[in-house]
């Protein structure tokens, strides 16, 4: 997946977390490269994405939490991504 702001600058550095729905645990966390991609690896279960970083926050965040992986194998999870920045 790519993260890109709302003006489609892609975003570098930027820490993408995959969470557990039912505990909210971190299972994973990629940090962007230079091109703005990233990509999780993950099992079946329900996940939540998040961004961290002071700056930005998800657009449409509400469209990454507690979505389901149902496939028995382990898969590629790399949505692309929209972050807009924070208001002071």
């Amino acid at each position: 997946g790519v993260v890109k702001d709302e003006e489609g600058k892609l975003i570098s550095g930027l820490v993408v977390s995959l969470l557990d729905s039912e505990f909210e645990n971190v299972v994973a966390t990629r940090v962007t490269d230079k091109s703005g991609r990233y990509r999780l690896l993950v099992d079946r279960g329900n996940y939540t994405i998040s961004v961290s970083n002071p700056n930005y926050i998800l657009v449409n965040e509400e469209e990454y939490k507690n979505f389901s992986v149902t496939s028995d194998k382990t898969s590629v999870l790399a949505p692309n991504l929209v972050v807009k920045r924070k208001s002071d």
